[in-house]
């Protein structure tokens, strides 16, 4: 399916649905892979309060604050930085971001 949505799609976004780091690390890795500098593919980390515990942050116990998922986006990014397609990250969503401490 990514070689397809590849031939359409200047940047790619892959929503992890996971506070695990290495997890993050494994998925976003294969989009990477399949994208061969050829597109761009950032990932998406989930702050919405609802979808579950080790799926959002703020709904995952030791993980629900701001700077707990800045320093899990500091270590993916450092996984990640040298893929020629690899574009950066996004949070989801802005309303959820707000809503977690400091």
């Amino acid at each position: 399916m990514l070689e397809h949505l590849f031939a359409v799609v200047p940047q790619y976004v892959v929503m992890s649905y996971s506070t695990s780091p290495s997890k993050v690390v494994n998925v976003v890795q294969g989009e990477l892979r399949s994208a061969s500098g050829a597109r761009r593919v950032m990932f998406g980390l989930e702050t919405h309060a609802g979808p579950g515990a080790n799926i959002s942050y703020a709904d995952t116990p030791g993980k629900n604050k701001r700077s707990q998922v800045l320093s899990d986006l500091k270590t993916i990014e450092g996984h990640l930085a040298a893929y020629p397609s690899y574009l950066g990250w996004s949070i989801h969503d802005w309303e959820g971001w707000l809503q977690l401490p400091d």
